[in-house]
């Protein structure tokens, strides 16, 4: 039996998103060409969403290689939960 393989885009995902809410406030104000609009931060948000989507399809339709459909379920909620709107 093979040992089940971590799904790091879901956990990549998750701290990105989380890094995105948190970046503007701390780093991208600073700088008048992001503090207009914050494109960066979108950019980052898109990415997240992204590997969010790639490792809950890898979560459930490859359960026996990937573990993860609970933790899965549970940090795409809780990025859900961030706010995203700057």
């Amino acid at each position: 039996m093979k040992a089940k393989r971590t799904n790091w885009s879901l956990w990549s995902g998750f701290l990105l998103r989380v890094v995105a809410a948190v970046s503007y406030f701390l780093l991208f104000a600073r700088f008048p060409m992001t503090h207009d609009f914050p494109w960066v931060n979108f950019l980052l948000f898109g990415l997240a969403v992204a590997l969010l989507g790639l490792g809950l399809r890898r979560a459930f339709t490859n359960s026996r290689v990937y573990r993860g459909k609970v933790s899965g379920s549970v940090l795409a909620g809780a990025s859900g939960a961030i706010p995203g709107g700057i």
